[in-house]
């Protein structure tokens, strides 16, 4: 919890190191009240809000487009590849409840497990119960019936190339639709007086994003869950 001085015009800013990755819930207090936020500590983003910047010399001016504005986006764009694909590029954190059935293997939702950080039987750290890791395959060795709780960590690291350049270009096209002459989202140019050229669209004819690139590369790592 932060106490904000009650007077002053702000901004106000804190420090905090968080001890692990995963979700937290803060609060900043002040007479009167309080108000709360939450946040999610990961590992090294895909891209960084310099990296973006570097791709397009229309995002470089710090006025039109704030920092906090392009990582907001570039943090939208991360979630919106997990959505597509069934996997993280980013390694995340996640808690799980659960009551053992004593066959040892639970399927947790993500794939790309890396590690499990915890995991409490019945209230009491067991780290020793902890076996195998196979993509979204966990071995825990708890007896039938025991309340678990497991917290593990996923993703890809480091994000491959091809999946950067895909967050590089998503990010530019969220950030510049509508000022571009030939938009990313472009399947056909025809050369004429006027010039025109049909757009590809989201949720349309195969297209997740509508940027024909940034589809083809995510496809490439798509997850079927059934597969395993």
């Amino acid at each position: 919890m932060v106490d904000v001085p009650a007077t002053g015009t702000g901004p106000y800013t804190a420090s905090w190191t968080p001890a692990a990755l995963g979700q937290y819930t803060g609060y900043w207090t002040f007479a009167g009240g309080y108000r709360r936020f939450h946040l999610e500590v990961t590992d090294a983003p895909i891209v960084s809000v310099a990296e973006v910047r570097a791709f397009d010399s229309a995002l470089v001016s710090r006025d039109r487009y704030p920092g906090a504005l392009v990582a907001g986006y570039r943090d939208a764009v991360e979630e919106e590849f997990e959505m597509i694909t069934g996997r993280a590029f980013t390694v995340r954190a996640r808690r799980l409840a659960f009551t053992a059935d004593g066959q040892g293997n639970i399927l947790v939702p993500d794939i790309d497990v890396q590690r499990v950080t915890t995991l409490l039987v019945d209230g009491a750290p067991r780290p020793e119960l902890v076996g195998a890791i196979d993509a979204g395959l966990v071995d825990i060795a708890a007896p039938a019936g025991a309340a678990c709780a497991v917290v593990y960590e996923y993703g890809t690291t480091p994000p491959p190339h091809d999946v950067r350049r895909a967050a590089l270009l998503r990010v530019r096209d969220v950030l510049l639709s509508g000022t571009s002459a030939i938009p990313d989202r472009a399947v056909s140019w025809q050369v004429t007086d006027q010039g025109t050229y049909q757009l590809a669209t989201a949720g349309r004819a195969g297209y997740e994003t509508g940027v024909p690139e940034v589809d083809a590369i995510l496809g490439r790592y798509k997850v079927e869950r059934w597969a395993y």
